[in-house]
């Protein structure tokens, strides 16, 4: 395979070579298509307490994060061969199949695209802290307003054809700018959601705790000025109570017992689950315009409900803290039940609408799980300390009522083989994808005339997409100034919809098409058919037909029994064991800095992110934790599709100073 990596001189490897007419060499790809991206960041805050009492504090505190990031896209230009255009594969007519010429077809031009965004965000906190003890009675009351902004730009310039080779800048290029909306844009994009909150602990003897909050907040993302105020401003709270039995019952502490501590609690919040102006219908410039003196704009594709309203999340929680061996190990139980009402989701709707989705308070959901951490101090000397730490989290969800009384809705989709539903008594989202025609033990059905297999006329169930087993694992080492730590994590319980698999079915590449049985006339596994009678008959001895297996298995997604067009082929588990992050750092002794005059710390740390995962041995795809679509379209479940690149392992170093 490597061989393919000097396509500017192997002549197999050059796109004027290359044996698939679909595709183009990966090789060449990585070294014609580039993003080149610069970031800038900036923080800073600011904090300020005035002590009026010994009991009564007034603080303020603003922060401010700032990212700018200019980023460029570029693909060289070029240019095919006269031989090249001549001998590009196309199929035998009759399936109609075009697709393979045109690769070759159609040099590459060459593009540039200029990207410049900008965010801002900034956080004020005004609040009053009042600290008070009555004998064996403390209370702890907190009043505050806190205010947020966001304010983002984005502008792109793009060409889709340049002049001179190597050259990429917009001015360089031929004819006007690309006009497409994906490619030419500027927008600019504001929030703001300010609230007043209250938060009162009561204690007795540091032994029993009630402890009470309250919010209510005004958001843009849900205000216009023709909405009721409910709709834009609400207000949430919570409650709980907890006990320190070991200080409330001092026998019950030993070598092994240090600390238990008992809590119940109830709280429900409020999610503003919108982009900016989700809520209404925004217009950007429409294709093939100005033409002329005339301008053309075009809407969004999604029609937001009038009454959107923010969700609500209403959670009661039991648990408890435990300490033992002197509190050298910790251990932090909860169980919990989760409501979510009014959980907004776009779903699918017909196109003569004259939209494509509907945006909606759709659902209602139930979660109920349990969280365990546990943290130990294995080794504790004046130079060398060992902490481990694991964690272990079960979630179950299930849809309790949808909107209009429906049994389901679309929620999101991949082509036509992949669907997400909201579906009453099913997990959220719940993936059902096209299938093959089955027996009741499960055998494939197949055409006796030609041994492929037979479409289902029904969706096939798949199951969960979200993970109902979330495992994790932690280390931290350090010696003197030196410190070691690495984090893993592990996910199970849930199926992923690969959309890479899908592609490289259509595009003749897929295990399925072309490594499992070279294309060539074979006998479908565990399959039967119908011997005419009604009767289903093993099946011993019908190949698929040549024609089927050449053709069929490079996964056509236009007819609809080829593996390109059955969802089913393409669903893996979605396990997975990742190394999340390793780090070594150094911090330099404080008695060397104190020479400088000028530095009061300093470190340096070599770390390295998303290092290795391990996957289910039915995934030969990709990283099922990588999703293919943004996490506000309700598509979790769906991963890569053929125009995303997997995730990447990367490696780093830091510098950090304190003055």
């Amino acid at each position: 395979v490597s061989d393919y990596r000097d396509w500017q001189n192997n002549k197999f490897a050059n796109p004027n070579g290359y044996y698939n007419d679909y595709t183009n060499n990966p090789y060449f790809l990585a070294d014609n298509s580039r993003r080149d991206s610069k970031n800038n960041f900036f923080n800073g805050n600011l904090n300020l307490e005035l002590k009026a009492t010994d009991w009564l504090t007034v603080n303020y505190r603003i922060g401010t994060a700032v990212t700018n990031t200019f980023t460029k896209d570029f693909v060289g230009k070029f240019l095919y061969t006269a031989y090249a255009k001549a001998t590009a594969k196309t199929f035998e007519p009759q399936y109609n199949d075009y697709n393979g010429i045109n690769r070759a077809k159609t040099d590459a031009l060459g593009s540039v695209a200029d990207l410049a965004t900008n965010g801002t965000r900034i956080n004020s906190d005004f609040y009053i802290n009042l600290n008070k003890t009555f004998k064996k009675f403390s209370t702890k009351l907190i009043l505050g307003n806190n205010i947020q902004q966001r304010q983002s730009y984005d502008n792109r310039l793009a060409s889709t054809s340049i002049l001179i080779p190597g050259v990429y800048s917009v001015t360089n290029r031929a004819g006007d700018l690309d006009q497409a909306t994906a490619n030419a844009y500027g927008q600019t994009t504001s929030l703001r959601k300010y609230g007043f909150y209250g938060d009162l602990t009561l204690g007795y003897n540091d032994m029993f705790f009630l402890h009470g909050s309250g919010r209510n907040d005004n958001t843009s993302l849900f205000y216009t000025s023709t909405r009721d105020k409910s709709l834009y401003s609400y207000f949430y709270y919570g409650i709980d109570a907890s006990a320190v039995i070991t200080n409330a019952v001092p026998s019950l502490k030993s070598n092994v017992l240090s600390f238990l501590k008992l809590r119940l609690s109830y709280n429900t919040n409020k999610n503003d689950n919108l982009n900016p102006y989700d809520l209404t219908l925004t217009y950007s410039s429409a294709a093939g315009f100005p033409y002329g003196n005339t301008v053309g704009t075009v809407s969004s594709t999604t029609l937001p409900d009038p009454n959107l309203k923010p969700e609500t999340v209403s959670t009661y929680e039991a648990g408890f803290e435990l300490g033992l061996f002197k509190s050298k190990v910790n251990v932090d139980f909860s169980i919990y039940k989760q409501k979510s009402e009014d959980v907004i989701i776009s779903t699918g709707v017909s196109n003569a609408t004259g939209f494509s989705n509907y945006r909606v308070n759709a659902a209602s959901l139930d979660n109920t799980g349990i969280e365990l951490d546990v943290k130990a101090n294995i080794i504790s000397r004046k130079n060398f300390n060992w902490e481990v730490n694991a964690n272990y989290t079960y979630n179950n969800n299930k849809v309790i009522s949808i909107f209009r009384d429906l049994p389901r809705f679309l929620s999101g989709s991949i082509g036509t083989a992949g669907f997400l539903f909201a579906e009453l008594d099913n997990p959220f989202p719940y993936l059902k994808t096209t299938g093959y025609r089955r027996d009741g033990s499960g055998n494939v059905v197949i055409d006796k005339s030609n041994g492929w297999p037979i479409k289902s006329v029904d969706q096939v169930n798949q199951g969960n997409t979200l993970p109902k087993n979330t495992f994790g694992f932690g280390t931290k080492l350090t010696y003197k100034g030196f410190s070691f730590s690495a984090n893993l994590e592990m996910r199970t319980g849930y199926k992923v919809y690969q959309g890479l698999a899908g592609s490289l079915a259509v595009y003749g590449q897929g295990y399925n098409t072309g490594a499992a049985y070279d294309r060539k006339p074979f006998l479908y596994p565990n399959s039967v058919y119908d011997d005419g009678t009604g009767k289903l008959i093993t099946n011993t001895n019908v190949l698929v037909r040549s024609d089927y297996a050449w053709y069929y298995g490079y996964g056509d997604a236009g007819t609809p029994t080829s593996y390109g067009a059955i969802g089913e082929t393409n669903v893996t588990s979605g396990f997975f064991l990742k190394i999340r992050d390793v780090a070594i750092s150094y911090a330099i002794p404080s008695a060397l800095l104190a020479k400088t005059k000028v530095f009061k710390g300093a470190s340096f740390t070599v770390f390295g992110r998303n290092l290795y995962t391990w996957v289910a041995k039915d995934n030969i795809y990709t990283d099922p934790e990588f999703n293919a679509f943004a996490t506000s379209n309700n598509a979790t479940g769906i991963s890569t599709a053929a125009n995303n690149t997997p995730p990447v392992r990367s490696i780093g170093a830091t510098l950090s100073l304190t003055f």
